[in-house]
């Protein structure tokens, strides 16, 4: 393993033995593909290509070949018949949910904050709350929830506080 203060692994060390572990990489931006919400990024450095799965495509639209990136995510088997037999990486990709900025859910306890959701894919915190203070965040890409009207309910909600709040004051 090749781990320094900017990544765990090189690209071509993420192999299928790595499947559901939590790797960094950093490299350059060898091609970039958007396919309708979920952009797929070569990310290349000394030793090869790794594919790398990004569910923002907002995000990855600026990067452009040659960019120098670095990438955390959760390795996966490639779904069947999307193997790449031309790369020494091709049975997997990354998948890239969160850009570093995820919640652990254990740093949550005894700060007052449950967690009210979470990512299906890779398990990581994407909604807290603070009843007592009623507080509450959330973090998800609505890009896979099914249309501009998935996030409506938490406009609802904190109207519900906002109008619970004006009846105590």
């Amino acid at each position: 393993m090749s781990q320094t203060a900017y990544r765990t692994h090189h690209a071509t060390e993420v192999t299928e033995a790595l499947v559901g572990q939590k790797v960094t990489l950093a490299g350059w931006v060898d091609r970039r593909r958007d396919h309708g919400g979920v952009a797929f990024i070569d990310l290349r450095d000394s030793t090869g290509l790794v594919q790398v799965v990004i569910y923002d495509e907002d995000m990855a639209r600026p990067l452009r070949s040659e960019f120098v990136i670095q990438i955390t995510g959760e390795v996966r088997l490639r779904p069947d018949g999307n193997e790449n037999t031309h790369l020494a990486t091709g049975k997997i990709e990354i998948t890239s949910q969160n850009h570093s900025f995820a919640v652990d859910e254990g740093s949550l306890q005894g700060t007052g904050l449950i967690l009210t959701h979470q990512n299906l894919l890779d398990g990581t915190a994407e909604g807290v709350a603070c009843m007592p203070d009623k507080l509450f965040s959330v973090q998800y890409h609505p890009e896979s929830a099914p249309g501009p009207q998935d996030s409506a309910y938490l406009f609802g909600r904190f109207i519900d506080l906002m109008e619970g709040e004006k009846k105590h004051a």
